[in-house]
């Protein structure tokens, strides 16, 4: 009987765990000190040296202005690139393709060239704003 226990018990806890790394969220961070240059910092969540298929959308009035450089750390797969958007990026729409098949969120915070920093929480269900 104690056997059966501490494999019940054991099963909950690696079955527990292994969700827990399939929900850790992602995180894009969009920050300009410049008008229409933006930085941008992009986190998504790796399990060995599989990547969550998630991608950023930028508003379309954004074009790439330095090539993307990633770096594998800590579980994460952090990809940093600069981009221009003329007008800024308050108005377009920012959201995250390939979210919607996933059991992940996406935090996203937009530092905005007047001081105001703006933060959003994307779902499976709500993939953009």
């Amino acid at each position: 009987m104690h056997n059966l226990f501490t494999a019940i018990l054991l099963a909950v806890f690696f079955s527990a765990s292994a969700l827990a790394d399939e929900i850790r969220p992602g995180y894009l961070e969009l920050a300009t000190a410049d008008g229409a240059l933006y930085s941008v910092k992009w986190k998504v969540p790796m399990k060995g040296d599989l990547v969550l298929s998630l991608q950023p959308a930028l508003p379309v009035n954004c074009e790439e202005r330095t090539p993307p450089s990633s770096m594998a750390t800590g579980g994460a797969m952090i990809t940093r690139w600069s981009v221009n958007c003329p007008g800024g990026v308050y108005g377009g729409r920012i959201a995250i393709d390939g979210l919607e098949n996933t059991m992940t969120d996406v935090l996203v915070r937009v530092v905005h060239e007047n001081g105001i920093t703006q933060m959003e929480r994307l779902t499976s269900g709500d993939t953009g704003f």
